[in-house]
């Protein structure tokens, strides 16, 4: 008998995954199998669907799956991250480096997912806390990934990057640095000229930015 009993959706608001939406609530009616959409997206996969905030969102959940790109399985992933709770990525976008499934291939899927015929890929996350004085002021999880950045507009950061035993590694001269997981490399990491990794990659990769240089340089002749 399946072990998934509640699954929730999360959707990208463009057509094709709308319509996929449609396709998992129906093999959902069928197999007795109970959704769950965001408040913000209520209505997107049927009016009978429960909707709720993303603090309650993960709890009680068996699975989640992300109707979109790869930000909207990030999305997805941020909201269920300290519940563990296994994901499946279907591409409705452009790149879906991160998604499993093609949109011909929902249905096999989700019968896979029902019957058991499936495992769970374990990926790297972020952990980040900002300390001053010794004291720790903020801390969140990350599945895609961190940004420091500077204060003061007109000057450089400065920023030492040490590994986990204290030791350095590399010093950088740039308006900010990220640190990205390898699920999160296809996002503002790859946007700010970083490569692309397998998610399967046991890494963390590190990108100086150059906000002048994205923004607000002309381009001249």
């Amino acid at each position: 008998m399946s072990q998934v009993h509640r699954v929730g959706v999360v959707v990208h608001p463009g057509r094709p995954a709308v319509e996929l939406g449609k396709q998992l609530a129906g093999w959902a009616d069928e197999h007795g199998i109970q959704l769950r959409a965001l408040a913000s997206e209520r209505g997107a996969i049927g009016e009978e669907v429960p909707a709720v905030e993303p603090d309650e969102f993960a709890r009680g959940l068996d699975l989640v799956v992300a109707l979109g790109g790869d930000g909207t399985l990030l999305r997805a992933l941020g909201m269920v991250l300290t519940e563990q709770v296994p994901a499946l990525g279907v591409n409705a976008g452009r790149l879906g480096f991160l998604a499993e499934v093609e949109p011909h291939g929902l249905g096999d899927a989700l019968d896979a997912v029902w019957e058991g015929r499936y495992q769970v890929e374990r990926r790297t996350t972020l952990a980040a806390r900002v300390i001053v004085d010794g004291q720790a002021v903020a801390e969140d999880l990350a599945v895609n990934d961190v940004v420091l950045e500077k204060a003061a507009r007109e000057r450089l950061a400065a920023v030492a990057v040490s590994l986990g035993d204290g030791g350095p590694f590399a010093r950088y001269a740039a308006d900010g640095i990220m640190v990205a997981s390898p699920t999160g490399s296809t996002a503002y990491s790859f946007s700010a000229g970083g490569p692309i990794v397998s998610p399967r990659l046991d890494a963390l990769l590190l990108t100086p930015m150059n906000w002048c240089a994205w923004r607000c340089c002309p381009t001249t002749r």
